[in-house]
């Protein structure tokens, strides 16, 4: 073998090791964050999960507002059907959290048939300050006591949104994860404190029933930005709280926003990038809607065994699978 053909192997051998795997079947990674507006969007949905190396999918309830952007909580149960019935047409691939209108006393009941019927956790948006807060706040209100009773009773999961930085919800959130000590809740997006990580730290470190997310919805750009200027605080913030850190992107997958199976994959593949790498780019566009293209963004790098952890483990025992 002559000199130059064995430099070009050497070198081929390098890319090869420098090169990402997509789908790598040791992590099996549960997103834990995600809303689909019905059915018909499924397929390319598992077509980009298989391409990213997403094993299992949360999907979450949601009023008609998170997906047209409208005033007011309502509709909620129609999502939440099209979620019991993705689930039961592919078994193995999602896992549903139907959303309740605190308001509603009937909303319970619905609940507990839905779980009955599969489902395995509760998405709640009364701590939503933006949109939900005025129409059905506050954290803490007594109609939800008899859902948190019954839930704690049956070890089933929270998915919370909390935005603790507006006054009074820090208190009325650390009222209910004082009152339901056994009650996992995941508040998503770093509990809104990836700045203000004093905060975060504060009731991470309070609450033992407490795991976050590391989805940035509508400020993904934004999210991302702020991990590359500080990976050492994000290094450390994953380091201490590893155990109770989840993997989602908090898509909101519909027929009308033009994200396509790329776009699906493109965005779980920076958010992948971003925990996986020590530089990277990250390109997700929707026509003028969600144009995002960063480059040469800082990393965390993190080692496999807290991979693992964000990528699966820590849903399975947020969730409760076996």
């Amino acid at each position: 073998m002559n000199k130059s053909l064995l430099m070009m192997l050497f070198f081929a051998i390098f890319l090869l090791g420098c090169t990402r795997q997509t789908d790598n079947p040791d992590y099996n990674i549960i997103s834990v964050h995600e809303q689909i507006s019905g059915i018909d969007q499924v397929p390319r949905v598992i077509d980009a999960m298989d391409k990213a190396g997403v094993k299992q999918m949360v999907v979450l309830g949601s009023p008609e507002a998170t997906f047209r952007y409208i005033e007011g909580f309502k509709d909620h149960q129609e999502n939440n059907k099209a979620l019991m019935d993705i689930m039961q047409l592919y078994p193995g691939r999602f896992i549903a959290f139907p959303t309740i209108d605190p308001r509603n006393a009937s909303d319970l009941l619905v609940f507990r048939q839905q779980m009955d019927n599969g489902a395995s956790g509760l998405r709640l948006f009364s701590g939503q300050y933006a949109w939900f807060y005025r129409h059905i706040g506050p954290i803490n209100r007594t109609e939800l006591y008899p859902v948190f009773d019954f839930i704690s009773a049956n070890n089933i999961p929270v998915m919370y949104n909390v935005n603790p930085g507006v006054e009074p919800l820090q208190q009325e959130f650390e009222d209910v994860l004082a009152r339901y000590p056994d009650i996992k809740f995941v508040c998503p997006h770093f509990c809104l404190s990836s700045i203000a990580s004093e905060r975060l730290e504060y009731l991470m470190d309070k609450y033992p029933n407490l795991y976050t997310d590391i989805s940035f919805g509508h400020f993904f750009e934004d999210g991302l930005k702020r991990i590359s200027r500080d990976p050492e605080k994000f290094s450390r913030l994953f380091s201490k709280y590893q155990d109770r850190i989840l993997f989602g992107a908090d898509m909101v997958i519909t027929p009308n926003t033009g994200n396509s199976s790329e776009w699906i994959y493109n965005l779980t593949m920076c958010y992948r990038d971003m925990l996986e790498k020590t530089k990277y780019d990250c390109t997700v566009k929707i026509g003028r809607v969600f144009n995002v293209s960063l480059d040469n963004l800082n990393g965390l790098h993190l080692n496999d065994t807290m991979l693992k952890k964000i990528y699966h483990d820590n849903a399975v025992e947020w969730i409760g699978q076996s």
